[in-house]
């Protein structure tokens, strides 16, 4: 009888994403009266060609998805293509998009209850309960093609002025905002890695009492 191969422990597995990260895409911008959506297009068309080709878990654009915070019909169309395009061809990919200065918060997430929310994420301005800001909403958990959160995504989108905390002269609001999306973040990170730490240990457990099972024969009838 052949011995049996031990395996290595799940919980030694390394977890990882894939990310892409990009911004500035501007879509809708002109150049001194010349439509760029030419270009637009051929970048649109070449990230959704990395993303497949690279079979990516993630994209996520830092800002400035649009030009302006009126953008043009096409330029919105640019977008849903895009997004369509690559949710259809990467089947496990998740998509991050956080507003920018130059973004309308309120447009770029009028879409979000038409799309897959656990696949796609529009951020445009820190979420809001009863009139106060509550940063730890913009954590986001990424997760690997097999389902596993493995990283926490902190999408801090363009911050103004309604956004910030009031704090004491010592101290920068933008710090402290900052200081309460980290605080947050690892308050979600811990718990992720726990609950990654008890699923993996449960499997070794299994896999053990299963190999020494198979290991003696007698212990089967028992």
């Amino acid at each position: 009888m052949l011995p049996i191969a031990r395996k290595v422990p799940p919980i030694l597995t390394v977890f990882f994403v894939l990310l892409i990260h990009t911004s500035d895409w501007h879509l809708g911008q002109e150049l001194h009266g010349f439509d760029r959506g030419v270009e637009q297009d051929t970048f649109l068309d070449w990230l959704a060609g990395q993303l497949i080709t690279l079979d990516a878990d993630a994209l996520i654009v830092t800002g400035d998805v649009y030009d302006t915070i009126n953008p043009a019909v096409q330029a919105q169309q640019r977008l849903y293509q895009f997004l369509r395009r690559v949710l259809t061809e990467t089947p496990s990919l998740q998509i991050v998009l956080i507003g920018g200065n130059h973004d309308s918060a309120a447009r770029l997430e009028l879409p979000k209850h038409l799309l897959d929310a656990d696949r796609i994420h529009l951020i445009g301005a820190l979420p809001r309960h009863d009139g106060r800001t509550v940063s730890a909403r913009t954590l986001i958990e990424l997760r690997d093609k097999t389902g596993t959160p493995c990283a926490v995504c902190a999408a801090v989108p363009y911050l103004r002025p309604g956004d910030l905390p009031t704090v004491g002269a010592a101290e920068s609001p933008v710090k402290a905002l900052y200081r309460e999306v980290v605080d947050a973040a690892n308050e979600v990170y811990r718990s992720l890695i726990q609950r990654i730490f008890c699923s993996c240990l449960r499997i070794w457990v299994a896999a053990e009492f299963i190999a020494a099972r198979l290991a003696c024969p007698s212990a089967l009838a028992a």
